[in-house]
């Protein structure tokens, strides 16, 4: 029986390696480690995919934001520029 621990430690290994920020020194070891059995190269490929579907994606603005800052942009596209100007001293 797979030992429960090992497999967590093993999603993680994969996640940090498909986001990349896993170590250097720790990558070469990882990889074979994983790949050694079916579900470490099931878990890598997995990691992967969802790795490859949120950078493809983008930030992801809050939809809330976007209104909070398309209004300020309408307000402001309203409103006249005013120029102040100092006396001279």
């Amino acid at each position: 029986m797979t030992d429960p621990s090992r497999y967590d430690l093993d999603r993680h290994a994969a996640l940090r390696l498909a986001d990349g920020s896993l170590a250097p020194g720790q990558r070469a070891a990882a990889e074979a480690r994983l790949c050694a059995a079916a579900t470490g190269r099931q878990a890598l490929e997995q990691q992967r995919r969802v790795v490859r579907a949120l950078r493809a994606a983008g930030p992801a603005t809050p939809p809330d934001l976007r209104a909070t800052i398309a209004a300020q942009a309408a307000r402001s596209a309203r409103r006249p520029k005013r120029l102040r100007l100092r006396a001279r001293r």
